[in-house]
């Protein structure tokens, strides 16, 4: 079989013969049907011309011989490759050089028996172009560099009219069928080398690519167990994260009339808390996004009922850094999934807000043709040409840009980009270092809107507010009523939905703070609906999950209750609230 060099000593060669071995069984199907053709076409250019029993009863031993080797191939041999049983090469090897073999006899009997003498000058030059036809349309099917395949088939083949053209006494077909032959053995033997070496490379490359594959698996399994350890820990995470800012707002409102360095030393905590808080929510997005554990649920909304509770609630925190956040109004509906566009727009107008010093961060929008193009344009640093290529990448950040003490992990416009690919919302940017950048989303106009747009409201004081915070985390409760307490709220704390129930049909509550995992398989979305079933309470409730799977959020929505994610910014709840209640 194949030779090889000294340097390939470490190939499969069974692996190798066992590939040319297949390639060859589905060839001959096809050989059998060529050759019962052929010898048809054969017996029609013969009859009246040779003896007609004769011609009839080799055409019978043809037909059946294909069959019979249809048959075969199909059978024993078919079975055994189709169920990966383990099959014996050498013996496959020798059973195809006698097909060959055969095969070439019947045609180079066929020869010796039919061809008549050159007064047939028709039949005569068709016998021959038959024969050495069928010689030159198998060349592709003798894979074996010992040519040993073409020489049991092509030898015997040819053998039966070059003998009966010694007999005719026709020398100078003879020497031309010989030189014929010669010619057939050298492409054989070429041909031959070339296909095995071909077997060898999809050998080679099969191995490759399963190899690529294990290890392609083993990453993947690597990184989806990072995200399920990431998304298991995310709920036990923003727990503390959520009372911890709660502590630190009332801490900050208790310290209002003490010393600057008390004051100092309380900014420097809370700025490491809303880093941790701002990391921690970008790797739990990630994990969501990664885990495909995001449903994308499209429907028609109107821009406006998007937009403007996300500036309502990104609003105080502009005002904090001496920003002007300006939303120009729009009359427009989309396609889209609010949920994720809103995440989309959040983290961008965030962006903006974060870097830029001074000035304004504005949002306005434009239709072309049958789309809204939105833009998030910032009078802020700007981006480079050369890092505005790379701002979407995981865990980039702007280089040699002014920026705030507490840094982000580079997460926010890599979320941005998956989410845009997840909508097919493309997502373009225009900057101009020093002055400022331009975010644009392409959305798909809508004809009507399924959510109804709330009014803009003012903030509010809260004097005398009762509000019920439900929670099964004691400092949870310790955190939000320190917090609440501090707005001039009446606070009612309880822990589990039986305490709820006694608390509020006792104090009847404005408005209803509650997690979504109560403990002991109870949930806050049930809760509520008691609360309105039982007690007929029509008032404002929100559920507050650090729980990512986006079910929890469309349980809430469904139902009629507001939707916050842990940890909240107490500037942000008490927007929520005042939107509530006015």
């Amino acid at each position: 079989m194949l030779r090889l060099e000294e340097s390939e000593t470490n190939i499969d060669y069974e692996a190798i013969h066992q590939r040319q071995l297949d390639l060859v069984l589905r060839q001959m199907n096809t050989t059998g049907f060529f050759g019962t053709l052929v010898a048809s076409v054969f017996v029609l250019l013969l009859y009246g011309v040779a003896p007609t029993v004769p011609l009839l009863v080799w055409f019978l031993i043809v037909v059946l011989y294909f069959a019979s080797r249809w048959l075969f191939i199909f059978g024993p041999i078919n079975r055994r490759i189709k169920q990966g049983r383990r099959r014996d090469i050498q013996l496959e090897y020798r059973l195809i050089l006698f097909m060959w073999f055969v095969t070439g006899c019947l045609f180079g009997v066929g020869g010796y028996l039919f061809l008549p003498e050159i007064d047939h000058t028709f039949e005569f030059v068709g016998v021959i172009m038959i024969l050495s036809g069928l010689v030159a349309s198998n060349l592709q099917n003798f894979y074996w560099s010992s040519r040993l395949a073409g020489t049991l088939y092509v030898h015997p083949l040819m053998l039966g009219p070059m003998i009966r053209m010694l007999e005719y006494g026709y020398y100078e077909f003879f020497f031309q069928l010989l030189f014929f032959v010669v010619l057939m053995n050298t492409m054989i033997a070429r041909m031959a080398t070339q296909i095995a070496k071909s077997a060898m490379r999809d050998v080679h490359n099969t191995r490759h690519m399963r190899e690529l594959l294990v290890e392609k698996a083993k990453a993947e399994s690597a990184n989806d167990e990072k995200t399920r350890f990431i998304a298991a820990a995310n709920h036990d995470i923003r727990q503390p994260l959520n009372s911890m800012g709660m502590f630190l707002y009332s801490l900050r409102q208790q310290l209002k009339e003490d010393s600057a360095e008390k004051k100092a030393a309380l900014q420097g905590v809370e700025n490491s808390y809303k880093s941790l808080n701002e990391l921690f929510s970008g790797l739990a997005q990630m994990a969501t996004i990664d885990a495909r554990d995001i449903e994308v649920n499209r429907h028609s909304i109107s821009l406006d009922s998007l937009l403007e509770p996300l500036v309502m609630e990104l609003d105080p925190v502009a005002k904090e850094r001496g920003i002007a956040l300006n939303y120009e109004r729009s009359d427009q509906n989309v396609d889209t999934d609010p949920f994720l566009l809103a995440r989309m727009c959040r983290n961008l107008i965030g962006n903006a807000i974060r870097y830029t010093p001074y000035g304004s961060v504005d949002i306005s929008s434009e239709v072309v043709g049958s789309t809204l193009i939105l833009n998030i344009a910032d009078t802020g640093v700007g981006i480079s040409a050369e890092q505005q290529s790379k701002i979407f990448e995981e865990y980039y950040q702007v280089q040699d840009q002014p920026r705030e003490e507490r840094k982000g992990l580079g997460l926010g416009l890599s979320i941005v980009k998956r989410i845009s690919d997840l909508l097919d919302h493309r997502i373009q940017i225009h900057s101009v270092q020093g002055e400022g950048s331009t975010f644009s989303i392409e959305l798909p106009l809508a004809e009507e809107f399924s959510l109804h747009e709330p009014k803009a409201v003012e903030l509010n004081a809260f004097y005398g507010l009762r509000i019920l915070v439900v929670d099964d985390e004691a400092e949870i409760l310790t955190g939000m009523e320190s917090l609440l307490s501090g707005w001039d709220c009446e606070v009612f704390c309880a822990q589990n939905p039986e305490q709820a129930l006694e608390i509020a049909a006792q104090f009847r509550p404005d408005l209803v703070l509650c997690d979504y995992r109560l403990g002991a398989g109870a949930n806050g979305v049930d809760l509520l609906k008691s609360l309105r079933s039982k007690l007929d309470l029509r008032i404002p409730c929100f559920i507050i999950s650090g729980d990512l799977d986006y079910r929890v959020r469309e349980a809430s929505v469904m139902n009629g209750f507001d939707f916050m994610y842990k940890p909240i910014e107490p500037e942000i709840l008490h927007s929520k609230i005042s939107a509530a209640i006015e």
